[in-house]
């Protein structure tokens, strides 16, 4: 597959030249590339390519075909699916029936990726991961509360997370991470508070990175006062402060990834109370990230790259997250002036207008996802 006149980003430069894509891999870039017989040959100039996304933190609640192909409209191209045997990325749950699994036979039968769900046995997976070299994906399962405390969840009445107690777990992750040298990922932070504590201990050794949901850096809590169901994620969104504090961590490279936190939302209840936990996010990833923080300038096109592909290959050791020469060819093809409006009624970005539409996935050398009439060979 040869990619013509293709703008991109190559170690942080913007080039325009034409991309060649054989087994699987980027063969060449260069300028005037001509095709080989029988190469299927894609126009890509007004175009950007970019490295498909990875999401690390996504439930499957639905079929999953159905989510792989909202991944795929969104620019994901990898995803880390908790509790599903199908995950592009073959984790290991830590624990399962409050159990500890056998983490060296699912290691050695190809995991690639260890997520603790709580700090029950935090000693033995801590030991697992640092033994067998597992990126390790802390993930902890709360009893999450509509709202967090502050004067929103008393004004409405809701019940609240305690703001004191959200971190008392995360630090003992962060300890051990310090005190052994451990590589951890938290997920779902989305407090400055947390990340301030990062901070800290890497500074004292640790080796931690932050990850952070999407919804979390776009909306905040006033959403919820209209009580719709499709504003009750898990966790629950912050005041406008937070949402603010979360945005200027982001453009100061204080957060390492972002996620969908994808998971599918029953349309059936109509009451919030009522409602299931949910974020049906995934479809629109690429351009929620590229309308509310690359166009507002809260931080380039090179960074949104860096924390929705790059730093999560790198964690996991992967051969991709960047347009070079012998990388895999996971790519996405992009209209960075093409706009949509989010129809789905249970997405919190619902009736939302969005910039930057995916129109090809590329994975390994091969189109998975083509926006109709869009991007078609010549």
């Amino acid at each position: 597959m040869l990619l013509k006149n293709a703008s991109f980003y190559y170690d942080d430069k913007l080039r325009v030249a034409d991309i060649r894509l054989k087994d699987s891999l980027i063969t060449e870039i260069q300028e005037n590339l001509s095709p080989t017989d029988n190469e299927e040959v894609i126009e890509c100039a007004n175009l950007f390519v970019l490295p498909s996304l990875i999401d690390l933190s996504v439930t499957c609640l639905e079929s999953y075909e159905n989510l792989r192909q909202k991944a795929f409209k969104g620019g994901v191209g990898l995803l880390n699916i908790f509790n599903h045997a199908q995950s592009n990325i073959k984790n290991i749950m830590a624990i399962k029936d409050n159990q500890l699994e056998d983490i060296a036979t699912l290691k050695n039968q190809g995991g690639e990726i260890l997520i603790a769900q709580s700090d029950v046995f935090l000693e033995l997976i801590s030991h697992y991961a640092k033994s067998y070299n597992l990126p390790l994906l802390v993930s902890l399962e709360n009893a999450f509360q509509s709202l967090n405390s502050g004067e929103l969840a008393y004004e409405l009445g809701q019940s609240f997370i305690d703001n004191a107690f959200e971190n008392t777990y995360l630090v003992r992750f962060m300890e051990v991470s310090r005190a052994l040298g451990i590589p951890m990922l938290l997920d779902k932070i989305n407090s400055i508070a947390t990340l301030e504590l990062t901070k800290t201990f890497n500074h004292l050794g640790a080796n931690l990175q932050a990850q952070v949901p999407l919804s979390h850096l776009v909306l905040d809590e006033s959403v919820v006062k209209n009580y719709e169901p499709r504003f009750k994620i898990a966790p629950p969104l912050r005041d406008k402060k937070s949402q603010n504090a979360l945005q200027v961590a982001l453009g100061n490279n204080e957060i390492s990834m972002l996620t969908s936190q994808h998971v599918h939302k029953n349309s059936n209840a109509q009451l919030f109370e009522e409602s299931a936990f949910g974020c049906e996010s995934i479809e629109y990833a690429f351009s929620v990230a590229y309308t509310f923080l690359v166009q507002k300038n809260i931080m380039s096109l090179q960074q949104l790259i860096k924390v929705m592909a790059f730093n999560q290959a790198k964690f996991l050791g992967l051969n991709s997250g960047a347009i070079k020469e012998n990388k895999l060819a996971n790519l996405i093809i992009v209209d960075l002036d093409a706009k949509k409006k989010v129809s789905n009624k249970n997405s919190p970005f619902y009736d939302l207008e969005l910039q930057g539409v995916v129109q090809r996935m590329i994975l390994e050398g091969q189109t998975a996802f083509l926006k109709g009439g869009v991007c078609e060979k010549s």
